[in-house]
């Protein structure tokens, strides 16, 4: 009875390496067969364990090739620095990012509020992280979409505004996140976005297009059209 359970016992073991992704080899090199001697005593079929090979447990998971947060990772902070508890956050969150090895991009205007760490300046414009927080309002957010956009950086926003339409995170979540976003447990959602050709350039914007005159109380004429086919003729303050 007891050989039959140790046999059980090893075999859920295997099972369980294999559930969490240990390759044929990895199992093999812990569980060696050559370490196992079958014997037959007295007409009774029995297993006989001369010898077993023990790991200990740290090592057998630095083989399984998990993927686990390193420090190539690189994160930009952008935040608003008009108020102070969003600054608060962002130091936090920082001490928080270094502690856990991660390179950092900090942009120029939060750097001025948070000397101390000069060393990590970048403005947002030159950022090439792999994923930037951002943190603030509706405004904030809009800002860095339209400087990021064009990098295809992924924007996490933690809100610290007053209505925070756009934001994904809570302040009080947001160190939650932060572990989750560190063991690579997240997924990026994608948006529409609108391209703009005015002024002979393209740009691109997240939420609305607002058309308005510069000039109060006078009147727009627009035609709109959708693949050159007219839609509606519009007389108006302005047009979204």
């Amino acid at each position: 009875i007891i050989t039959y359970i140790s046999v059980l016992e090893r075999t859920k073991e295997i099972g369980i390496l294999r559930s969490l992704g240990a390759r044929k080899k990895d199992i093999s090199r812990v569980f060696n067969a050559e370490n196992f001697i079958i014997g037959i005593s007295s007409g009774i079929l029995g297993i006989i364990i001369t010898k077993l090979l023990i790991i200990p447990v740290n090592i057998i998971i630095k083989n399984l090739n998990l993927r686990r947060v390193n420090s190539s990772m690189q994160i930009g902070i952008v935040s608003r620095t008009d108020r102070e508890d969003a600054i608060e956050l962002d130091c936090s969150i920082i001490k928080y990012l270094i502690e856990n090895g991660i390179n950092l991009e900090i942009d120029s205007s939060l750097i001025e509020k948070l000397p101390e760490y000069k060393q990590y300046e970048v403005p947002i414009e030159e950022m090439s992280s792999d994923i930037v927080l951002c943190v603030g309002g509706d405004g904030t957010v809009l800002n860095a979409q339209h400087i990021l956009s064009p990098k295809k950086i992924p924007i996490l926003s933690i809100n610290k505004g007053t209505v925070g339409f756009l934001t994904e995170v809570d302040p009080e979540d947001i160190f939650e996140c932060l572990e989750k976003l560190l063991n690579y447990d997240f997924f990026i959602e994608e948006r529409l976005q609108l391209d703009v050709f005015y002024d002979d350039k393209w740009s691109t914007v997240l939420n609305e297009l607002v058309i308005m005159t510069s000039q109060p109380a006078k009147m727009l004429d627009l035609r709109i059209l959708v693949d050159d086919e007219i839609v509606d003729d519009v007389r108006a303050d302005g047009l979204i």
